[in-house]
């Protein structure tokens, strides 16, 4: 009868030992479920949705440095006065119909990221091609009559004139936003790129698909070190690739930006 009663009481604290167990497991799960829900609703999250995007409905162009600097979409050797001051939106159409077969308005950019300005990724890491038109790529190609530094410059050639580097949108409320995502990379044949970032408030390093780091400037302007793009030896063309494109891993890069549209103008100054 003593046996039967002490193994009862020792099976009830076998039991009320699980049971203690089990409610520590479950407070431990619990609490694991409850800080992943924490960090869920304070964590910002870029990368649209992929099936939609943004699109950009005008680029123009200028050069500003009197006789001494011109470019355009094709190079014409070393004859100077065969290249331009100004290149409108018609005339990056033509470049890329002719580079790629299509148009600026079927170019729908989608969220990517790059380290370089040169190769762009999307968020599988994957390489995306200009083909794809989730980009807009073109070359330009610059020529000066003398030596010279190439620079991008915000600062309008006559104050007032309204026409230094500038990326705008009509939308309003959080598509406004897009312009927070731009980024514009310059590319010169033999050279290191440099990636443009307008609108930028802060620090302007970021993490780049958790690996990498992409280095932009902000500040455009003539004699800036930051702006500076590359430089020309006189009647000599270079070749110049520029890329377009919404940065996937930037903050603002969510879902209120899909589907925003933007116009961008890009105005260079050269240097002696």
């Amino acid at each position: 009868m003593g046996d039967v009663r002490r193994y009862s009481e020792k099976k009830q604290c076998g039991n009320m030992k699980i049971s203690r167990d089990q409610k520590t497991r479950l407070n431990i799960t619990f609490t694991m479920i409850a800080l992943a829900l924490i960090a869920l609703a304070t964590a910002t999250y870029a990368w649209f949705t992929l099936s939609l995007s943004t699109k950009i409905t005008t680029i123009d162009m200028e050069v500003t440095a009197g006789a001494y600097l011109k470019f355009d979409t094709e190079s014409h050797g070393n004859t100077i006065d065969s290249y331009k001051s100004v290149l409108e939106s018609s005339d990056i159409d033509r470049a890329i119909q002719k580079a790629l077969g299509f148009g600026l308005d079927d170019v729908k950019l989608a969220p990517l990221t790059s380290e370089d300005g040169k190769k762009l990724h999307d968020q599988k890491a994957a390489e995306v091609l200009s083909s794809s038109k989730n980009f807009l790529e073109f070359d330009l190609y610059f020529i000066s009559s003398q030596d010279m530094d190439v620079y991008l410059t915000e600062e309008d050639s006559i104050a007032g004139q309204k026409d230094g580097t500038d990326f705008s949108t009509s939308e309003t409320g959080g598509k406004a936003d897009v312009l927070n995502c731009i980024r514009v990379s310059f590319a010169p044949d033999g050279g290191s790129s440099v990636i443009y970032e307008p609108h930028k408030v802060g620090s302007t390093t970021l993490s780049v698909l958790g690996k990498g780091t992409q280095d932009t400037f902000t500040k455009a302007k003539t004699g800036d070190a930051d702006a500076k793009l590359f430089s020309l030896t006189a009647e000599t063309p270079k070749k110049v690739t520029v890329r377009v494109w919404i940065e996937g891993d930037d903050d603002d890069c969510i879902d209120k930006v899909i589907k925003a549209t933007f116009s961008g103008r890009l105005r260079f100054e050269g240097q002696v």
